[in-house]
């Protein structure tokens, strides 16, 4: 099952960042594209409660969920998406703020084994994430605003590097809508 986590406040952008564009598509659409290119067929969105594309990723085949609790930080987010795989054997869970995230890159995660997490240019660890159904137990104890990498995985956690780091731009600010943007015109 794949999850991307679409609930996040948008404080450092100034809010509205999902529905900004990015070469005609609204942000989220890219994450979502990707998903589905990546073939996954099972595929959950966990969004703010009243977000406007929920109607849009339903009518291609999202369930979608609102979280209630989304001003508390992801780790709500990320519960809920393990709630929502509960019958899954695996779990990719992506954000709708990172646009260039490849299809290749989520269906290397997807059949991964063990918790797999994409690694950074900086050697840190984030999502893209994949996670077996025994790891949902332990994505449970997540608080507040802290993501899975936050965890102590044991040797059980796998760093997979994308092919390239640019397909790791995460949207946060207008400035990173803008080099997203200086990307696309740049290819």
């Amino acid at each position: 099952m794949f999850a991307m986590l679409a609930a996040g406040g948008a404080a450092r952008f100034g809010g509205g960042k999902l529905a900004r564009t990015l070469a005609d598509k609204p942000l989220w659409q890219w994450a979502a594209n990707t998903a589905e290119a990546a073939g996954f067929v099972q595929r959950i969105c966990i969004v703010r409660e009243g977000w406007g594309p929920a109607r849009d990723l339903q009518g291609r085949g999202w369930s979608v969920v609102a979280n209630p609790d989304a001003d508390t930080g992801i780790a709500s987010s990320i519960k809920l998406a393990c709630n929502g795989a509960a019958a899954c054997q695996r779990l990719v869970i992506a954000l709708a703020d990172m646009p260039f995230v490849t299809s290749d890159h989520l269906r290397t995660l997807a059949l991964s084994e063990g918790v797999a997490f994409t690694r950074y240019p900086s050697g840190h660890i984030g999502v893209p994430a994949a996670f077996p159904h025994d790891a949902f137990r332990k994505l449970a104890m997540l608080e507040g605003d802290r993501g899975a990498a936050s965890l102590d995985w044991d040797a059980r956690l796998i760093a997979i590097t994308p092919a390239s780091p640019d397909t790791l731009i995460d949207v946060d600010t207008p400035g990173d809508l803008n080099h997203a943007r200086a990307m696309l015109a740049g290819r």
